[in-house]
């Protein structure tokens, strides 16, 4: 008897024909998944590429002023999808611009036009925004009243000219109307960059400030050199906020207050320095910001980059980020 040649597969010919298959199936899905992502971001980077070039055209048209806001830009040509999320911030001589196009997140600046991944102008909560970068007004506000006392522009922290003021005299000083906060257990966040002279002995000197009067203890909030060391206060308490951080001529510190309405916080460079429950708020709300300067006494002599006023905690890792991406 003869047995008839099976000209079939066998069932592990078929599992293997199947193996193979998908493993090829899968290769092309992640081919087409990394074509299609690249696709994304090069559209996004090519859009964003184009708003910056439009806006340093509008620039040009406009007094040598960038528009202030994203409806004044719009008006003056520049264009983005309409499935294109935009965050943009003018002080007029410096913007920063944001956006998020097919969930691809680029920013470009002023002061660098090739897009960078990311949304990095600023996380979200930011009410006030004073980036010093050419002048001294609002981002966030640019119909706010800041006003400039005998200070003079600078090398920024980015190392860009006329990216930051300085400050050395009894004058000197920059000072806004307060934004926020404006009532009790308000949540809110403080950052700015320093670069000052160190003090000897018991002596104060200013870098930020908000309250009545002009002594530490009337303070809301402060931002300070003493005795050397950066410290920083909520409602006075600075005896809970020394940082043990020197400050220093030769290189910019990222210095950054926080209050969740009981418990201040300090960070120097993205570092937590301090943490302590200080309770409800008894100072008053009143006084301006201040940078620089309060008096004629307790002088700050260096120079200041990048105020900013949030209407919330920051997240340790968003604080990390603020000194990792730098000063804008």
């Amino acid at each position: 008897m003869k047995w008839a040649r099976q000209t079939g597969f066998t069932i592990v010919e078929l599992l293997i024909v199947i193996v193979v298959i998908a493993i090829l199936a899968a290769i092309t899905i992640v081919a087409y998944t990394g074509i299609s992502d690249r696709a994304k971001q090069s559209a996004a980077a090519s859009e964003i590429q184009q708003a910056a070039k439009s806006l340093e055209a509008n620039k040009v048209l406009n007094n040598a002023t960038y528009a202030l806001d994203w409806t004044a830009a719009r008006a003056a040509g520049v264009k983005v999808g309409d499935d294109t999320t935009v965050q943009y911030y003018s002080n007029g001589t410096s913007y920063c611009l944001d956006t998020v196009k097919a969930g691809v997140e680029y920013t470009v600046t002023s002061r660098n036009t090739i897009p960078q991944l990311d949304q990095l102008c600023s996380p979200e909560g930011v009410v006030s925004w004073l980036s010093l970068n050419g002048n001294a007004n609002d981002y966030v506000n640019p119909a706010a009243n800041v006003v400039v006392e005998d200070v003079s522009l600078t090398e920024g922290e980015d190392g860009k000219g006329a990216g930051a003021y300085y400050f050395d005299s009894r004058q000197d000083r920059i000072y806004t109307t307060a934004q926020y906060p404006t009532a009790n257990g308000q949540a809110f966040t403080i950052s700015v960059w320093a670069k000052g002279e160190p003090l000897d002995g018991d002596t104060w000197a200013y870098i930020a400030r908000r309250g009545s009067g002009s002594g530490v203890g009337a303070a809301l909030w402060i931002i300070a050199i003493y005795s050397n060391e950066y410290v920083m206060a909520v409602d006075g308490r600075w005896g809970n906020g020394y940082t043990g951080v020197a400050p220093s001529v030769n290189s910019w510190d990222n210095l950054v207050l926080t209050y969740d309405g009981s418990t201040q916080e300090g960070f120097i460079n993205g570092t937590k320095r301090f943490s302590s429950n200080i309770g409800a708020i008894g100072n008053t709300f009143s006084g301006s910001e201040v940078l620089g300067r309060v008096d004629s006494s307790r002088v700050f002599e260096g120079s200041i980059d990048d105020y900013r006023v949030y209407d919330r905690v920051l997240t340790d890792a968003e604080i990390q980020s603020l000194y990792a991406v730098g000063a804008r």
